[in-house]
């Protein structure tokens, strides 16, 4: 086997996004909207439990949960958290969500377009993804 140097590492190409990356796994825009907002919310957590400095046990106190249930919430294990979980959580620890709706811009609603991956890899990962937020509370 080929030893690796530091110079194979190096970023070959990157695709500029105008999305999430939920639109880029090929979720449909409502489901990729509605994980956009969970993870949002997860990162807000995250960011208040390591701005506090508190540990996973006085986190565990603060939200009312499992010390278990914190380190996912600081893995951003996303699968593991409804979205109303993560809003009770948040307002737990004197978070304010606010959900704000726009209409689109010409008034009409969006069509949808449903985007395949285009790899079998990416479709494995998509496919245990949608199965994981199928089973998620």
């Amino acid at each position: 086997m080929k030893k690796r140097n530091g110079t194979d590492n190096k970023v070959r190409h990157i695709t500029p996004s105008d999305r999430s990356v939920f639109h880029d796994l090929g979720f449909d825009e409502s489901e990729a909207r509605v994980l956009e907002m969970r993870a949002d919310l997860m990162g807000a957590l995250r960011e208040l439990i390591v701005k506090r400095g508190w540990t996973q046990t006085e986190a565990a106190e603060r939200l009312g949960v499992t010390q278990p249930r914190v380190s996912a919430l600081l893995k951003c294990v996303w699968q593991d958290f409804s979205a109303d979980m993560l809003l009770l959580l948040a307002t737990r620890v004197g978070l304010r969500p606010r959900l704000k709706l726009t209409a689109p811009r010409d008034g009409r609603p969006r069509k949808e377009i449903v985007r395949r991956p285009k790899t079998p890899m990416a479709m494995v990962k998509a496919g245990r993804a949608i199965a994981k937020v199928a089973r998620s509370p």
